[in-house]
């Protein structure tokens, strides 16, 4: 449970960081790299052979991804600032390829968790991770990392805090889905 945590919780903190640097649209198609990495690191770390149908699927979005990504310009002083973000979303992609890699190696086990309940201890402990870190950095720094820039906007308080309220029981339902479907079909 914890290895699957962890690797979400870097992945998470690997994909949002690229995502402050590479901006969403770039984000969208670097971020669906996790499907192709989940199918190789299922074959590799778990010997799973893909069907000849999902080895297309995954050909399709390689050649998806290429295509999308050909001829995007960046102005010459953020083209290391659009690299660097590139290689820190694809290594967040590895971590949550990982952690999907691990959670079904975990469900695979005789005698295995239920995987709502897998899905309540990850999320547990990513939660907890999350809270952590909030009160030991950002909260301490609330007004200068929160309030200036929603003041500086003229955003409105109660907005942003309905909006991320809405974002965490989005994330919530992402999560259960996921682990839905991992009981009946597996990582890829």
């Amino acid at each position: 449970i914890l290895g699957c945590a962890a690797t979400n919780i870097i992945g998470n903190i690997c994909c949002m960081s690229g995502l402050q640097l590479v901006g969403s649209g770039i984000f969208q198609v670097l971020n669906s790299s996790v499907i192709i990495f989940t199918a190789l690191l299922s074959k590799t770390i778990l010997g799973k052979n893909p069907s000849g149908t999902q080895w297309m699927a995954i050909l399709s979005i390689a050649l998806g991804l290429a295509m999308t990504s050909h001829g995007s310009s960046q102005i010459e002083g953020e083209l290391t600032s659009m690299l660097c973000g590139v290689a820190i979303t694809l290594l967040g992609c590895v971590g949550y390829a990982g952690s999907y890699v691990m959670v079904d190696f975990t469900l695979c086990k005789r005698g295995s968790i239920h995987p709502q309940r897998l899905c309540l201890c990850v999320g547990a402990v990513g939660c907890l991770f999350h809270l952590l870190y909030f009160i030991s950095f950002t909260l301490p720094r609330w007004n200068s990392l929160v309030m200036a820039g929603i003041r500086e906007h003229h955003g409105s308080e109660q907005t942003v805090a309905l909006l991320l309220a809405a974002l965490a029981l989005s994330s919530f339902l992402h999560n259960l889905s996921y682990f839905f479907l991992m009981r009946r079909a597996g990582a890829v």
